[in-house]
Protein backbone atom coordinates (compact mmCIF):
# COMPACT_ATOMS: atom_id res chain seq x y z
CA UNK A 1 0.00 0.00 0.00
CA UNK A 2 1.23 3.53 -0.82
CA UNK A 3 0.69 6.27 1.45
CA UNK A 4 2.39 9.66 1.73
CA UNK A 5 2.51 10.51 5.40
CA UNK A 6 4.02 13.85 4.67
CA UNK A 7 0.15 14.86 2.94
CA UNK A 8 -1.64 13.00 4.95
CA UNK A 9 -5.69 13.66 5.13
CA UNK A 10 -7.06 14.13 8.88
CA UNK A 11 -10.19 14.89 9.87
CA UNK A 12 -10.56 18.61 11.55
CA UNK A 13 -13.09 17.44 14.04
CA UNK A 14 -16.08 14.73 15.47
CA UNK A 15 -18.34 15.28 12.35
CA UNK A 16 -15.85 13.51 10.27
CA UNK A 17 -16.95 15.83 7.28
CA UNK A 18 -13.60 18.06 6.94
CA UNK A 19 -10.07 16.70 6.16
CA UNK A 20 -6.89 18.74 5.89
CA UNK A 21 -3.45 17.73 4.71
CA UNK A 22 -1.23 17.48 7.47
CA UNK A 23 2.22 16.32 7.58
CA UNK A 24 2.56 13.55 10.50
CA UNK A 25 5.26 11.78 9.45
CA UNK A 26 7.53 12.47 12.26
CA UNK A 27 4.31 11.95 15.01
CA UNK A 28 3.33 8.51 13.90
CA UNK A 29 7.26 7.91 13.37
CA UNK A 30 8.11 9.11 16.86
CA UNK A 31 5.19 7.09 18.02
CA UNK A 32 6.19 3.76 17.01
CA UNK A 33 9.51 4.41 17.83
CA UNK A 34 8.85 5.40 21.21
CA UNK A 35 6.27 2.47 22.20
CA UNK A 36 6.40 -0.24 20.09
CA UNK A 37 8.50 -2.95 21.05
CA UNK A 38 10.90 -4.82 18.26
CA UNK A 39 13.11 -4.56 15.32
CA UNK A 40 10.38 -4.39 12.55
CA UNK A 41 8.79 -1.55 14.56
CA UNK A 42 11.97 0.46 14.91
CA UNK A 43 12.41 0.33 11.20
CA UNK A 44 8.93 1.30 10.48
CA UNK A 45 9.31 4.08 12.28
CA UNK A 46 12.31 5.11 10.42
CA UNK A 47 10.87 4.08 7.16
CA UNK A 48 7.77 6.42 7.62
CA UNK A 49 10.09 9.67 9.27
CA UNK A 50 12.49 9.74 6.37
CA UNK A 51 9.97 9.17 3.69
CA UNK A 52 9.38 11.40 0.87
CA UNK A 53 6.01 11.27 -1.28
CA UNK A 54 4.25 8.26 -1.48
CA UNK A 55 6.08 5.24 0.09
CA UNK A 56 5.34 0.98 0.10
CA UNK A 57 4.12 -0.32 2.96
CA UNK A 58 3.65 -3.76 3.41
CA UNK A 59 0.94 -5.77 5.31
CA UNK A 60 2.97 -6.47 8.42
CA UNK A 61 3.76 -2.90 8.73
CA UNK A 62 0.14 -1.70 7.55
CA UNK A 63 -0.66 -3.69 11.01
CA UNK A 64 2.41 -2.03 13.29
CA UNK A 65 0.51 1.37 12.39
CA UNK A 66 -3.14 0.43 13.10
CA UNK A 67 -1.68 -1.78 16.18
CA UNK A 68 -0.38 1.80 17.83
CA UNK A 69 -3.29 3.77 16.43
CA UNK A 70 -4.80 3.79 20.31
CA UNK A 71 -1.61 6.03 21.33
CA UNK A 72 -3.53 8.51 19.65
CA UNK A 73 -6.37 11.13 20.24
CA UNK A 74 -9.88 10.05 18.45
CA UNK A 75 -9.97 12.35 15.40
CA UNK A 76 -6.07 11.63 14.97
CA UNK A 77 -6.72 7.39 15.25
CA UNK A 78 -9.71 7.30 13.22
CA UNK A 79 -7.95 9.56 10.24
CA UNK A 80 -5.52 6.91 10.13
CA UNK A 81 -7.82 3.50 10.37
CA UNK A 82 -10.64 5.34 8.13
CA UNK A 83 -7.61 6.04 5.52
CA UNK A 84 -6.30 2.42 5.64
CA UNK A 85 -9.64 0.75 5.36
CA UNK A 86 -10.40 3.10 2.00
CA UNK A 87 -6.95 2.30 0.80
CA UNK A 88 -7.65 -1.53 1.72
CA UNK A 89 -10.91 -1.18 -0.10
CA UNK A 90 -9.12 0.41 -3.63
CA UNK A 91 -6.73 -2.13 -3.56
CA UNK A 92 -9.31 -5.02 -3.26
CA UNK A 93 -11.19 -3.93 -6.24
Amino acid sequence: MKIDFTKFPCYTGIKKDIRIEMDIAESLGNAIYTNVPGIAASSLAHKIYSGKGEVDYDEREIRIIRDCTPLFSGVYADSINDYLDTKEKEEQG
